[in-house]
């Protein structure tokens, strides 16, 4: 089935793209609004990233939160998923740009401040090109 997911307040919805009818509802996936959102490579898990810095991964099908990755110490404003390398990018208004690997939930790797988020600017966008 076509599907898309949204996200509004604390709650996940998927929805069927070909009626425009909601198939499922997840509440409360998050303590706090969720902010940004993202899918990984082969749709099963869908990120979420919330008011307080915090990223957590679940389940697709039926929002079961599977792993939370190191947070941020601030709103997660971006999520993207690199398929070839199985990682998440990360973006916070705590000028902090980081890359989760999605195979190991210890490992992150902060990415150097750029000289506008050093210069105290947030990262509000994040793309990725291989």
């Amino acid at each position: 089935m076509d599907s898309f997911i949204t996200a509004a307040g604390r709650n996940v919805r998927i929805w069927d793209s070909k009626t425009g009818q909601p198939i499922k509802t997840y509440s409360d996936v998050t303590e706090e609004p969720i902010i940004s959102l993202c899918l990984d490579d082969r749709q099963r898990k869908f990120f979420v990233g919330d008011a307080n810095g915090r990223i957590t991964c679940h389940n697709y099908l039926n929002g079961v939160e599977m792993k939370e990755f190191e947070s941020h110490d601030s709103e997660v404003t971006c999520l993207i998923y690199v398929d070839e390398d199985k990682c998440l990018v990360s973006a916070s208004w705590d000028r902090a740009v980081c890359i989760h690997d999605d195979m190991d939930n210890d490992e992150v790797a902060l990415v150097p401040s750029a000289a506008s988020l050093a210069s105290g600017a947030s990262a509000r966008v994040v793309a990725f090109a291989h």
